[in-house]
């Protein structure tokens, strides 16, 4: 069975995500990551969806 695993880290200046493969052997491959520029976080809220 494959397993994978996501993270997303939303910050003030970004967005940033990391999705990974767990092999059987129980190591992990990076296989996706993005980074976005977000202007719709404040102080840790959403301010404006449109933005992000």
């Amino acid at each position: 069975m494959v397993k994978y695993v996501a993270a997303l880290d939303i910050g003030t200046t970004g967005l940033r995500m990391l999705v990974g493969k767990i092999t059987d052997s129980g190591s992990t491959h990076i296989i996706a990551k993005s980074t976005v520029v977000c202007r719709g976080v404040r102080k840790f809220q959403i301010e404006d969806e449109q933005e992000l």
